[in-house]
């Protein structure tokens, strides 16, 4: 093999070369900006979470529910069950972006079933949903109402 011919072999392999490497240093950015959003939401819903959990450790729920609490529940229930509901739109979040196992998000979504199967607490859910993902709320919404047998 003459010299101009592998001269031009060895540019053909610097230049795949070179595309391999952009394709790789994309994935690094991509995979990069990701795991900051995910980071970005877990620091908001902390912040919510905190906020929430203020309200259990004082009695205290906010002012459009405080009327409707069954006689069962405290204010500090209330604010726990908002709480849930704030951590379950994360963890939605999380299982999507792939930072959450689908074994651990299966158990997240069965306990969160349960707490949207207690109808005189429903009023929660409704107050809650305006501060979820749209996905999330599709998600909840189509599963079993059994509330909706109830009335």
């Amino acid at each position: 093999m003459d010299s101009a011919k592998l001269s031009d072999w060895m540019q053909v392999v610097g230049i795949f070369a070179l595309v391999a490497s952009l394709i790789f240093v994309g994935l690094q950015m991509k995979q990069t900006h990701d795991i900051a959003l995910a980071s970005q939401y877990q620091a908001r819903s902390a912040e919510f979470q905190a906020l929430s959990r203020t309200g259990v450790e004082a009695n205290w729920t906010y002012r459009p529910l405080r009327s409707a609490i069954p006689d069962q529940w405290t204010a500090a229930d209330i604010s726990g069950v908002v709480w849930a509901w704030a951590g379950f739109d994360n963890h939605h979040f999380q299982f999507q972006s792939g930072f959450l196992t689908e074994e651990a998000w299966k158990a997240q979504a069965r306990a969160q079933q349960e707490l949207y199967s207690k109808c005189e607490i429903r009023f929660v859910y409704e107050f809650s949903k305006i501060r979820m993902r749209n996905s999330v709320v599709e998600l909840v919404e189509s599963w079993e109402d059994s509330c909706a047998k109830k009335n």
